[in-house]
């Protein structure tokens, strides 16, 4: 799970950056397996989801910048893409 990680973040970002729409099917699968990684990590415990959302909000450029994670704009194309689903 934690490989799969950075290659589906570029795969999210390469859409974005190319300009697809999240309502696209492809983004949407993207985003639909963005959500089960995030749902394995956190097992469905609604206090270590939160602690996991607070602490990216919290820390999101420095996650972004010094580990290759989601920016806020990526993430916010995530959820997007899942809302259009």
């Amino acid at each position: 799970m934690q490989d799969e990680w950075p290659e589906l973040i570029a795969k999210v970002r390469a859409e974005q950056e190319a300009g697809t729409d999240p309502a696209d099917p492809r983004v949407r699968a993207l985003a639909r397996r963005w959500m089960e990684l995030l749902a394995a990590f956190h097992g469905g415990d609604p206090g270590l989801r939160d602690s996991l959302y607070r602490m990216q909000a919290e820390n999101s450029v420095e996650i972004s910048q010094r580990y290759a994670g989601p920016s806020p704009e990526l993430i916010a194309y995530v959820k997007a893409a899942n809302a259009a689903g």
